[in-house]
């Protein structure tokens, strides 16, 4: 089958990236730079394990450190997986 056609078609193509890093290793990150990140309070109601969750909070957003052992971090693994998502915004075609 043969079809004569005039059109236009545009699309979005979205390609996702997901990295996953599994590490070990003791850093030190400065309480600055967890308050500048997650605009927590210095004290929280003098319950210091508050911190727990505004650093792991800053970590996920990349939060600078420094590694305080002799060794770098060690990354155990990582995981990385792509996906790509095709969304048509306009298609317009002419028979004839």
């Amino acid at each position: 089958m043969e079809f004569i056609v005039i059109g236009k078609r545009e699309r979005v193509i979205t390609t996702t990236t997901t990295i996953t890093e599994y590490f070990d290793g003791v850093l030190k990150v400065t309480k600055k730079n967890v308050m500048e990140l997650t605009d927590c309070e210095a004290v929280e109601d003098g319950d210091p394990t508050g911190w727990y969750g505004h650093v792991e909070q800053a970590l996920e957003w990349d939060v600078p450190y420094t590694d305080t052992t002799s060794s770098d971090i060690v990354e155990i693994e990582r995981e990385e997986t792509t996906k790509t998502e095709t969304t048509w915004i306009d298609l317009d075609v002419s028979w004839f």
